[in-house]
């Protein structure tokens, strides 16, 4: 770390001023500080969702950067304070915690670069004394990030799907916009409060539903998985029910500010709440007793407990963080920015046991949703595992197997589901090692078998008829969820087809039922590999005092 000098004065520089900036903060204080720090946030959240500027990549790096430095060093224990005070934003405060947050920032990402040069992903130069560049060491980078286009273009295709859906509930908007005005009020001059509305209800949990259906975060379990006794469905209906309460929200604060010029949007858009009301609001919508519906709600809390488990870089923000004895703050920018992650973090977290059981279940539930696109009329499947042993020793086994009756041509697949490799930086370069070297392990294998195995041996293995087996037509596919490549020096072996889940479904889209075979996706996932494509990495600097640093490489967890 002797050559990363510059990088790690910012960093300690940076970490000091943060500590003295909030130093001797009362607890009064410091609640007034959190509520202005995630006011600010969600100001930042909606100006990207409202498409307000062409900044939003950039907004949202400010977010997850600097965020989990914020509450490493703000957030206290709040469970035995009574009360949280509750007044509005003045020019000073939001100057104050603007001042705050662009310290945290700069700290955050030095910290992030700091942690990728010392795992070897990025090399550091220095230009002059109080100038330096960082890029990346690999010879084919980035590819995480052109990889998670594919996921991202997958939930595009998923929303346009449904259009009609969407065209159809918002043309109840203007009617239930005019119901909204007539629920909503100003609150002590400076807030507000509104009524509520069965329909108006619903029709937000509606729109909350459409917005779940094209995330690709959420499917790693079957709704029957159980976490704590309790089954993974009941999860995702209270985050439907979390998010539609925030949409309901935003859209109240929106014919608020219009009926009320004086309101400002930064004072009204985060929310406190007290944790008893929303708990049995939840409880009902749930349908569930009041002690399930206390588990589920505390998988979406942050308080003093947790705090450890989101001070790195890469947490996703909190949908609620414990601000009293009695209340929560609900931030908008945690319900509706990543909110899946924070819940996934947190039952991974709390029950690892179900957690490793229930995803030994994930490789059928993937072998099935790989088989829906092979027509049983053409195509041989086999739904389970096929263990290849050696005088009784397993060697290597294939995940998925499809036999094409009509060409020949057979596929053996592994299927990688991983975790998301954004959690933290170690956990990024764990699984990319991961699942390179099991990978790598598994061709090489499978490629041996083939070599050496007669083909009437391998019939009995597959349980088919050896006419039915030609080795010549044998084709290799590692299909990873989220990920399939990784950025290295090294492209995959090019006896192999590797590729990402939703690359393949788009892959599978350009094709007819008809004209889709082993083959042409073989060489189309080939064709269509990252390492092919132009990769344009914009430079952007960071200054800092005196210092600078050139980035010529961009955030490892902004893919």
């Amino acid at each position: 770390m002797g050559n990363t000098t510059l990088i790690k004065k910012i960093k300690d520089h940076a970490l000091n001023r943060v500590e003295k900036y909030i130093s001797g903060l009362s607890i009064r204080e410091q609640q007034l500080f959190i509520n202005e720090v995630i006011r600010y946030y969600d100001q930042i959240y909606d100006s990207v969702l409202h498409e307000s500027h062409e900044n939003s990549e950039k907004d949202l790096n400010f977010i997850d950067f600097s965020l989990p430095i914020a509450f490493r060093y703000l957030y206290k224990d709040y469970n035995n304070v009574k009360g949280c005070p509750l007044t509005p934003s003045t020019p000073q405060s939001i100057q104050s915690v603007k001042t705050f947050l662009d310290i945290c920032f700069k700290a955050g990402l030095m910290e992030n670069y700091e942690e990728l040069l010392r795992f070897g992903v990025l090399k550091y130069e220095l230009i002059r004394e109080k100038n330096a560049r960082l890029s990346y060491m690999n010879t084919h980078y980035s590819i995480e990030r052109y990889e998670k286009t594919k996921s991202v273009k997958y939930s595009h295709a998923i929303l346009n799907s449904l259009g009609d859906e969407y065209i159809k509930g918002f043309s109840q908007l203007p009617r239930i916009i005019k119901k909204m005005e007539k629920l909503v009020y100003t609150w002590n001059y400076n807030f507000i409060g509104y009524d509520a509305d069965p329909e108006v209800d619903h029709f937000f949990i509606r729109n909350a539903q459409l917005d779940f259906v094209q995330a690709t975060e959420w499917d790693g379990f079957s709704p029957t998985s159980e976490f704590g006794g309790i089954e993974y469905h009941f999860f995702l209906e209270a985050l439907i029910a979390i998010e539609s309460i925030s949409l309901k929200h935003l859209q109240f604060v929106e014919i608020a500010t219009k009926k009320d010029p004086i309101l400002e949007k930064i004072n009204i858009l985060p929310l406190v709440v007290d944790y008893d009301v929303f708990l049995d609001s939840l409880t009902y919508i749930l349908g569930v007793s009041k002690e399930t519906s206390e588990y589920i709600f505390d998988k979406f809390i942050y308080d003093d407990k947790k705090k450890k488990y989101y001070s790195h870089i890469g947490s996703p923000v909190p949908l609620f963080i414990r601000i009293s004895s009695t209340q929560l703050l609900r931030s908008f920018t945690g319900c509706i920015h990543r909110p899946i992650d924070f819940m996934l973090s947190e039952l991974k977290r709390q029950y690892s046991i179900d957690w490793d059981r229930n995803t030994r279940e994930r490789e059928q539930l993937f072998r099935n949703e790989l088989y829906k696109y092979f027509d049983d009329k053409r195509f041989i499947t086999f739904d389970r595992s096929i263990d290849i042993s050696d005088n009784g020793r397993i060697i290597t086994d294939i995940d998925a197997c499809i036999l094409d009756k009509e060409t020949g041509d057979i596929a053996f697949i592994q299927l990688k589901w991983q975790d998301s490799i954004y959690e933290s930086t170690r956990s990024f370069i764990s699984k990319r090692k991961n699942y390179i070297e099991k990978s790598k392990k598994w061709v090489n294998d499978i490629e041996q078998w083939i070599n050496t195995v007669s083909e009437k041996r391998m019939a009995d293995f597959l349980q088919l008829s050896p006419q039915l087996i030609n080795k010549d037509k044998i084709k290799l596919f590692v299909i990873g969820r989220h990920n399939g490549n990784y950025s290295g020096d090294e492209k995959p072996y090019s006896n192999t087809a590797w590729c990402q889940w939703y690359n393949l479904l788009e892959l599978i889209g350009t094709l007819t039922s008809e004209s889709i075979t082993i083959t042409k996706l073989f060489e189309l996932i080939q064709e269509e590999s990252p390492y092919n494509q132009k990769n344009e990495i914009k430079t952007s600097e960071i200054i800092y005092g005196n210092y600078s640093v050139e980035l010529v490489a961009p955030p490892y967890n902004q893919a």
